[in-house]
């Protein structure tokens, strides 16, 4: 197992379940606008769907004014210190001060579909998983994004709950 399988599994662990690996070189204009000034070659999306996050972060427990940032944070960068060694990296999500077009994000990531209530809906999850941390990096990881559904889950959903 390499590190950064051996972090992602640990991430995982903790509930951070959700992880895409996208080309900066192929997310537009627009988006790398957000990113701070760099030589960034990868941005790195996680997120958490299910219940194994809130147990790991209720296990953990974290007593801060933000617990759910600072834990996701706290794991985070212990991948990346971990798996990633000496590359610069930026975090741009959570960040005070910088906005990051989440939803653009995770449709590139195939994490999303859109719903009817304007937020992106995932095929086995539905409404209940959620982007925790971004960042940016030097090191050129293989990119890596979900194969989602090719229709929506909102399409075939029969009682429309929403």
């Amino acid at each position: 197992m390499t590190e950064i399988e051996a972090g992602r599994q640990r991430l995982a662990e903790h509930g951070l379940n959700m992880f895409a690996v996208l080309d900066v070189a192929d997310l537009g204009a627009e988006i790398v606008a957000t990113l701070p000034t760099g030589e960034w070659q990868r941005l790195v999306l996680i997120g958490n769907a299910g219940a194994q996050f809130w147990t790991a972060l209720e296990q953990a427990g974290m007593s801060e004014s933000d617990p759910v940032d600072t834990f996701s944070l706290q794991l985070v960068q212990h991948f990346i210190d971990s798996c990633l060694g000496e590359s610069s990296t930026a975090v741009v999500y959570p960040s005070m001060g910088t906005f990051v077009p989440l939803q653009q994000l995770g449709v590139l990531a195939g994490w999303h579909h859109p719903s009817p209530l304007g937020i992106g809906i995932h095929d086995k999850y539905g409404l209940w998983w959620a982007y925790r941390v971004a960042f940016v990096t030097t090191v050129a990881l293989p990119v890596e994004v979900a194969v989602q559904n090719a229709q929506s889950p909102c399409v075939t959903c029969v009682e429309k709950p929403c």
